[in-house]
């Protein structure tokens, strides 16, 4: 094999040198020769060889996708566009990627393999709010930079009293924290049975907490849901008990707290003195609940006071349990101490949820 150098002359088809490589194939009867230069055919007739070009491998470079880690941010944070780049060429190049954000163009150099595909990250700050354009060959996104906003958490709702007789005020309160970057205002409604009673505009600033309380009251007896943002409890309004009536079902409320009667009744197990809060549903029925602690001991005597909201039975061997009620079903506001000072206190109704604690 031969390498030879063709110069064309001014008569001939075109001017310039010419590189090409020879092979004899004068054995095997072939005279018609092509030459491939670029994109110029040339085609002569030669008798017993044949002559060739050899063209050097080049990267080529095509954008396959564009996209962005949102589609709004807030003025002045940074949103990030991720354009995926394939060297679909035969060889090794550098590439530089042109992103165009509105009238800006990010620039980035990437080297990529022949067949290797890489995916270049654009960090993109706005400081003015309004929808912006990217572009960067066929592919185009968008996103929009809109001004700070206060956002606010509503949580921690309660009622008290969860009962109360008719007339008679229930304290509704919630605690609101504006976790935002900005001040703001930011309307809490309170609604009864999906009705909205009262509303109050609350102003914080960024990282402020307040807690906010709504009175109320109701006339009818009854059980009313109640529900500020999406939490929502309910309380209850019952007519008062006589005494006399109380007196008893109080008596044997608490003598099964100190009967520990497990074969009939359902179980409340405080195993720990961390925990804070427990609750669990009454379907039962009052009579059907038992409380056990490890050191609760028997109850052998009980007196109620009469002619008082609060009724308060003397317990023997160091426990003492006291009872609040005003109403029909026996629903028993009851607190219990115990020996080494620690205790539960709680609301128990019949049908009703149990709220109770550890007390400290």
């Amino acid at each position: 094999m031969n390498e030879l150098l063709y110069n064309l002359s001014e008569g001939g088809r075109m001017n310039g040198s010419l590189a090409v490589k020879t092979r004899d194939l004068s054995k095997q009867g072939i005279s018609t020769i092509i030459f491939l230069v670029g994109v110029i055919v040339i085609t002569a007739v030669f008798i017993g060889t044949i002559a060739y070009t050899y063209v050097r491998p080049q990267p080529e470079f095509q954008v396959e996708g564009l996209f962005l880690s949102a589609d709004k941010i807030v003025k002045g944070d940074t949103i990030t566009a991720h354009v995926e780049v394939t060297n679909i060429g035969d060889a090794r190049g550098t590439h530089t990627v042109k992103l165009k954000v509105g009238e800006e163009t990010l620039k980035e150099k990437v080297i990529l393999d022949a067949g290797e595909s890489r995916t270049v990250v654009f960090d993109i700050e706005k400081k003015e709010k309004g929808r912006y354009y990217l572009k960067i060959q066929d592919l185009s996104e968008s996103f929009v930079v809109v001004e700070p906003a206060a956002k606010f958490e509503v949580r921690d709702l309660t009622v008290r009293p969860l009962g109360c007789a008719p007339g008679e005020n229930i304290i509704v309160s919630v605690n609101v924290q504006n976790t935002g970057e900005v001040k703001g205002t930011h309307t809490l409604k309170l609604r009864v049975d999906g009705t909205v009673e009262k509303a109050k505009n609350v102003e914080l600033g960024s990282g402020r907490t307040s807690n906010i309380s709504f009175t109320l009251s109701r006339k009818t007896t009854g059980t009313y849901s109640v529900k500020v943002g999406r939490m929502e409890k309910a309380f209850g309004v019952l007519k008062p008990l006589e005494p006399a009536e109380f007196e008893a079902k109080a008596i044997e409320f608490v003598k099964l707290l100190g009967a520990q009667k497990f074969d009939k009744a359902k179980k409340m197990l405080i195993d720990s003195q961390l925990a804070d809060k427990f609750m669990f549903s009454i379907k039962e029925g009052w009579e059907n609940i038992v409380v056990d602690y490890g050191n609760m001991q028997e109850i052998e005597n009980v007196r109620v006071e009469s002619g008082a909201r609060y009724w308060g039975p003397e317990i023997v061997n160091g426990i003492k349990v006291h009872v609040l009620t005003w109403f029909e079903n026996a629903c028993l506001d009851i607190e219990v101490n115990f020996v080494d000072g620690d205790g539960i206190s709680g609301v128990f109704s019949e049908g009703t949820p149990l709220h109770a604690a550890i007390l400290r």
